[in-house]
């Protein structure tokens, strides 16, 4: 008879971690978006707190699978801002000035 392998705390967090990381980047990406609606229609108080959401989803995503999702300066497309690179996910800007650590 095989013994049951106990489930530790550990073992969960670190099964649902890039799940939890997909979501945050997921959430980031539709916040990213309603920012962007935000702007278009020159509501900047709105895009400017939608802005500090994003930064909060990014970098949490960030914190939960910093081995996949790269942080550069972007030089091809949206010059001078941050480019949050995750593949297979997609990419994010955000300014330059974010503290993302």
């Amino acid at each position: 008879m095989a013994s049951k392998q106990k489930v530790t705390f550990r073992k969960i967090t670190e099964d649902t971690r890039i799940d939890a990381a997909e979501a945050a980047w997921s959430r980031a990406r539709l916040i990213s978006r309603l920012r962007h609606q935000q702007r278009d229609a020159q509501n900047h108080r709105s895009a400017r707190q939608l802005s500090k959401l994003k930064a909060n989803a990014v970098r949490l995503a960030l914190s939960l699978a910093p081995e996949q999702i790269s942080v550069t300066i972007d030089n091809d497309y949206q010059i001078g801002l941050l480019s949050v690179r995750w593949p297979g996910h997609g990419k994010l800007h955000l300014p330059a000035s974010t503290q993302l650590t």
